[in-house]
């Protein structure tokens, strides 16, 4: 007889049991959708997938749409791909002047419309098709599923339920080798306006999902290559809330690439990252980053060999004004293989393939090549360089031939791999040549390789550091408080510095001591840093302007900067400040520190690019001011002596040094030109207009008495308030005029530093001496 401590076991175990499938039904679930692909039509072992990004549709510029159907229907007729992967920014969801951003219901229904063309033309099934979210098309969508998301509407990964941010799809080659192809959906959960939205946002469980999706074939006893898709380059996408990022996962899982898009082709065409990532084996991959559709009408075209990846980028912008009666002629498209460019496509563990691949060997003795032309080809051949002298010598020159049939687009020769073993991963180079029916010819370009798996060196600008090699999202709050930092410094240690010096007594005369310079041996150095502070520390002197910059300063870093529209119209309006947005969506409660480190595109510019030059031009006119009070008192003074003035003055018993200070002042290396004291006075003030009379007579006026400084000083004070407009300007048309004008902390303070900085050193002291005293 079973006890009733046996029957509350069983019951425990049958609870734990379907706990434990429902935990395992949720994970799939979010995990994403899994499906397969054949191409056992293929060579063996070898697929290819067509890639394309940015297409930014728009209703203001149709042609996208119409080159993109007239142009890829036979481009991908001609291919024939595995897959076609679309990696966001469908739509522009922009105005016609790039000022606001929304979403369009037109520009989908263009979108759709134009897929539904090209596949009907290409001959590929809609399952081939995989597209995803970008940043452009969540701009304004307050959560996914809500009456602004056309995605979940129009999108082609909609129509066929792939809903999940995640999803898989597995390609069988001919011979069983499995490539497993992943897409990312970083997209924000709440789609902020433009420009806060520039970054891609994983959550926790997004990143959860992706590793299970990633793991689906750690069990396959066969070779698995596997390969990332996503919008956001990883230099662009935040950490989670609990700091965890994407390169971990795909590092642990060793996928082969990542493939994104976003930056366009505005910062260069050949935006590569090779990852090293350490703790984990085979933690290295490859993350290219492709062209746009919308300017550059850039395709790629990527392919897997017995484990190596490879790409092209091929662009149809010559085609551009392609009309309804002309025939496109798609140009001849070439993807070597095999061996890989060493520089952008090779990885240090692609030639331990012998124990993942058993049919590795054949790479191994043999030039590989993808050759895909709508004429017939004649002839395609590997031409080998060395560039050992500067010079590309030519090697040899081999006949290649297609491996299986006349429909096999793959064409292979065999080659003494040995020969071309050397250290330098650019001293061999591959091109390989073709020749069609109607005596055309196309050629690769030129790609340096390595047989014994190095990978060579890329040149890379300043502009490829910052756009792939500085991870935005960890370097914002690091780079944030070091230039409130640097404001602050500029503010405070020069305010010290003033009221040290006036403790010591020489406040007055410190300054002066830049104006020796003909009896200084002080380095430019030097002097440049002593100017800068001087000027800073007459800019503190300022009162009035030092105290309202402190005050503002501090506004920026404890309360909001500006309020706006920060989703769509019928949203209540929410705030920003250094640490995000908070905003309250219709769907959830009021959440706040969104769009960080999006809002780096709005923080930095301003506080780099406007508080703190305008700081520093309104310490320059109290510099300036100064300056004038300086000149215009030796000025003076000097013009007196050679006038025979009823001015008194103490006796000539005068320090040489002060006299070589005045003497500079008055642009004269003669140190016995009447000289000030500090002790000097002006004694009938009634006398200034004959004595002015006199200065205009005698003494030319210079460029400091005709202001020519202040001039260009308050020119530089123009600038930047009009540079300041036009940002506000942006901000007006992204999240509504009415809230950003009202908005304390953005827009008018600085204006306001400019006028009263303007109008403090409008004047000078009537009375100052040479050495800055005031009597």
């Amino acid at each position: 007889m079973i006890s009733l401590g046996w029957i509350c076991k069983f019951f425990l175990i049958g609870v734990c049991c379907l706990y434990s499938l429902k935990i395992s039904l949720a994970t799939s679930e979010s995990a994403g959708q899994f499906e397969i692909v054949s191409a056992e039509n293929g060579p063996p072992g070898v697929i290819w997938v067509v890639q394309l990004s940015d297409l930014h549709v728009s209703v203001n510029h149709p042609i996208r749409a119409h080159s993109l159907e007239k142009i890829m229907g036979k481009a991908l007729s001609m291919i024939k791909p595995s897959l076609v992967i679309i990696t966001g920014d469908l739509t522009d969801a922009k105005n016609k002047d790039h000022t606001i951003t929304r979403q369009d219901e037109d520009e989908w229904v263009q979108y759709l419309k134009t897929m539904q063309i090209i596949m009907k033309e290409s001959g590929l099934l809609a399952n081939a098709f995989f597209d995803l979210r970008g940043n452009h098309d969540k701009f304004g969508v307050p959560y996914t599923g809500s009456q602004l998301d056309y995605f979940s509407k129009y999108s082609i990964s909609a129509d066929l339920n792939r809903t999940s941010p995640i999803q898989s799809v597995s390609v069988v080659a001919n011979g069983g080798s499995k490539h497993l192809f992943t897409g990312v959906d970083f997209s924000m959960d709440v789609g902020l306006r433009g420009p806060c939205n520039l970054f891609g946002h994983p959550s926790d469980e997004v990143l959860l999902s992706m590793d299970l999706a990633l793991g689906q074939w750690d069990n396959s006893p066969d070779p698995v290559t596997k390969i990332v898709f996503g919008h956001f380059p990883l230099s662009f996408t935040a950490s989670s809330r609990t700091g965890k990022r994407p390169e971990d996962v795909f590092a642990k899982h060793g996928i082969s690439a990542y493939i994104c898009g976003h930056l366009h082709t505005k910062f260069g065409k050949h935006l590569y990252k090779h990852h090293e990532m350490r703790g984990f084996e085979n933690g290295e991959f490859w993350e290219w980053e492709m062209g746009d559709w919308r300017s550059s009408r850039m395709m790629r075209l990527l392919a897997v060999d017995h484990g190596h990846t490879s790409f092209v980028d091929v662009s149809f912008r010559s085609y551009n004004t392609l009309n309804d009666t002309e025939t496109l002629i798609v140009p001849t498209i070439i993807l070597p293989t095999f061996p890989l460019d060493s520089r952008s496509m090779q990885r240090f563990n692609s030639h331990v393939g012998r124990s993942k691949f058993p049919d590795f060997h054949p790479m191994d003795d043999s030039i590989r090549a993808l050759v895909f032309s709508q004429e017939h080809l004649v002839s395609v051949s590997a031409k080998i360089y060395d560039s050992v002298t500067g010079k590309m010598v030519l090697m040899d020159e081999l006949l290649m031939h297609q491996d299986i049939g006349s429909i096999s687009p793959l064409y292979i020769v065999q080659w003494d791999i040995k020969r071309f073993s050397d250290p330098s991963p650019t001293r061999f180079w591959l091109q390989v040549c073709s020749n069609n029916s109607l005596g055309e010819q196309a050629a690769s370009e030129l790609r340096p390789f390595s047989v014994i798996g190095k990978v060579g060196p890329m040149r890379q600008g300043i502009i490829y550091f910052i756009v792939m090699g500085i991870v935005w999202d960890l370097v914002y709050y690091p780079l944030l408080w070091g230039v409130f930092l640097l404001i602050f410094g500029v503010l405070v240690i020069p305010k010290m510095c003033s009221l040290y010096l006036e403790r010591l007594g020489r406040r007055n005369t410190w300054g002066l001591e830049l104006f020796a310079c003909r009896t200084n041996n002080m380095s430019i150095f030097h002097r440049l840093i002593k100017t800068l502070l001087w000027i800073l520390i007459e800019g503190s002197d300022n009162s009035c302007v030092w105290w309202l910059e402190v005050v503002y300063v501090v506004y920026l870093v404890l309360f909001p900067w500006f309020w706006g529209l920060v989703i769509m119209e019928s949203n209540p309006p929410g705030y920003m400040s250094f640490k995000g947005w908070t905003v309250r969506s219709l769907q959830s409660a009021e959440e706040s520190g969104l769009g960080v480190p999006d809002i780096i595109v709005v923080v930095l510019p301003f506080l780099c690019v406007i508080l703190l030059p305008a700081i520093l031009l309104n310490a320059a006119l109290s510099a300036e001011r100064s300056v004038r009070e300086i000149h215009a008192s030796v000025k003076f003074k000097c013009c007196k002596k050679r006038e025979g003035s009823r001015y008194t003055s103490l006796s000539d018993n005068k320090d040489v040094e002060s006299k070589k200070h005045a003497a500079f002042a008055c642009g004269t290396n003669d140190s016995n030109t009447y000289l000030p004291s500090t002790r000097e006075t002006f004694l009938d003030n009634s006398h200034s207009d004959t004595c002015d009379s006199v200065h205009r007579r005698e003494v030319p006026s210079c460029k400091i008495c005709r202001g020519w400084l202040r001039k260009l000083l308050l020119g530089g004070c123009l600038l930047m308030g009009l540079l300041h407009l036009r940002q506000c300007y942006f901000l007006f048309k992204a999240y509504g005029a009415k809230y950003i004008l009202s908005s304390p902390g953005y827009v008018w303070p600085v204006p306001l530093l400019f006028l009263i900085g303007t109008y403090t050193t409008s004047s000078t002291k009537p009375n100052r001496n040479s050495d800055g005293a005031i009597d």
